[in-house]
């Protein structure tokens, strides 16, 4: 898990440096990009693999 200064670092990086320079009519899209960026893979995910396997290159 990163430490609480990268993550806050990285935070002000894209409050003041790319969400200023978004147009104001994508700002919900990246917004909402950026959250889904920060998500894990979904396990269920792993179903979908027609061998009974979790690890992607078998799928």
């Amino acid at each position: 898990m990163p430490s609480a200064p990268i993550v806050r670092d990285i935070r002000t990086l894209m409050q003041n440096k790319l969400t200023p320079s978004v147009p104001a009519r994508w700002l919900h899209q990246f917004a909402f990009g950026l959250q889904a960026y920060g998500l894990k893979p979904f396990q269920s995910a792993n179903g979908n693999c027609p061998h009974g396997r979790e690890e992607p290159q078998y799928c």
